[in-house]
């Protein structure tokens, strides 16, 4: 649902496709799976992995959830929009960064 929201507002043109390069970008890639593996060892660390405790399990799970779940949709809408077109992304013609002056 997420990721079909961000697709509309793209298309429609009320805002502009994020730059693979973004610093931004990448971290809502990543951020769902980081929160769940860091939950999963620390359940580990305690004695199995995801072993959560009774009283934290429920607000646990809903935090994992959330956060995999903007992951998803940030991968979902990247997969439906393609690949970058020229100038927007990184490739062997385009530096990462502006050269200093």
């Amino acid at each position: 649902m997420l990721a079909a929201v961000w697709l509309l507002v793209m298309m429609a043109g009320l805002k502009a496709a994020p730059r693979v390069s973004s610093t931004r970008l990448r971290w809502a890639l990543i951020a769902g799976p980081l929160l769940f593996i860091g939950v999963g060892l620390a359940g580990a660390v305690a004695g199995t992995f995801l072993g959560l405790p009774t009283a934290y399990a429920k607000p646990l799970i809903l935090t994992i959830e959330a956060g995999l779940t903007l992951s998803i949709a940030a991968t979902l809408a990247l997969l439906v929009l393609g690949a970058p077109m020229a100038g927007d992304g990184l490739g062997p013609d385009q530096p990462d960064k502006e050269p200093a002056r």
